[in-house]
């Protein structure tokens, strides 16, 4: 492989990570401020995380990748080559994640404003019913 493929090889896993990163991100809305920044933050470590694919070489590779692929091939030791660098992202990540979350306040839940110039259907009059003659003469009373 010569140095443009493998710039080739870059730039296409970069584009796709961004774009499975922004499925993630959009995917993530929906949940807790404190668990929606800890996914987003876990998926940014573990796709953009690179390592040395080879110890003689010096080529890199997501390291996610290098990591399963020695623990596949080489057996469960061989993970720790491209794991610790992993675990070290992850750890700063987590750092950077509870600083976050002390030194950023939640955001204010603020009530919602009525519309200027409407009348709440809660504060319109009601119309009052239109009272029926009340004739005792004209009652039916069941018989035995």
């Amino acid at each position: 492989m010569d140095a443009t493929h493998y710039l080739y090889a870059w730039m296409i896993y970069l584009a796709s990570a961004a774009g499975c990163f922004l499925v993630w991100y959009r995917m993530t809305r929906i949940c807790w401020r404190w668990l929606r920044w800890f996914l987003r933050g876990f998926a940014l470590v573990l796709l953009f995380t690179p390592w040395y694919v080879n110890v003689e070489q010096d080529y890199l590779g997501p390291a996610f990748l290098i990591a399963g692929f020695d623990g596949l091939t080489l057996g469960l030791e061989a993970i720790m080559r491209a794991g610790h660098v992993l675990l070290a992202a992850l750890a700063v990540m987590i750092v950077l994640w509870v600083l976050a979350l002390v030194l950023i306040p939640a955001p204010a839940v603020r009530p919602k404003k009525k519309p200027k110039g409407k009348v709440a259907p809660e504060s319109r009059p009601k119309k009052r019913a239109k009272q029926v003659a009340n004739n005792d003469d004209e009652r039916i009373t069941p018989t035995l």
